[in-house]
């Protein structure tokens, strides 16, 4: 018996026999031609599937869940939670802001409070080059 693929959108997949499986790929849903050559508009959901199916978005969709299924999620929460916001955090107290984000949160965003003005804010937070001095 031959596999069958199956991927984020399984309507899509080779050798599917669901509904759209008879529809031509492009079959316009948005109304039907009347005899005089004007068009009656849909009134339901129908109305918005006008088109050819989005396979760009569904195929990087697809290959960005591959993607992280393969790094694990796991491995992504302890590098951007564990490892760099909570290095984030460290650095922004040592440097005297106040934190609005609570310590010890479990998200990878870090949001804090500064007097200084927004100029000189992204300066802080770049390392100095051998050209930059120590």
């Amino acid at each position: 018996m031959a596999a069958r693929r199956v991927g984020v959108a399984p309507s899509m997949s080779d050798g599917d026999r669901g509904p759209s499986a008879a529809r031509p790929l492009c079959e316009m849903h948005a109304g039907r031609e009347l005899p005089d050559h004007t068009y009656e508009i849909t009134t339901n959901a129908r109305r918005f599937d006008y088109s050819s199916r989005a396979f760009g978005d569904a195929y990087a969709l697809s290959a960005g869940l591959a993607y992280l299924e393969h790094v694990g999620v796991g491995r992504i929460e302890e590098h951007t939670i564990n490892n760099l916001a909570r290095k984030l955090q460290e650095g922004l107290d040592k440097q005297g802001h106040p934190l609005f984000t609570p310590p010890g949160n479990r998200s990878a965003i870090v949001t804090f409070y500064t007097s200084k003005p927004s100029g000189e804010v992204p300066a802080r937070f770049t390392r100095p080059t051998s050209s930059d001095g120590p």
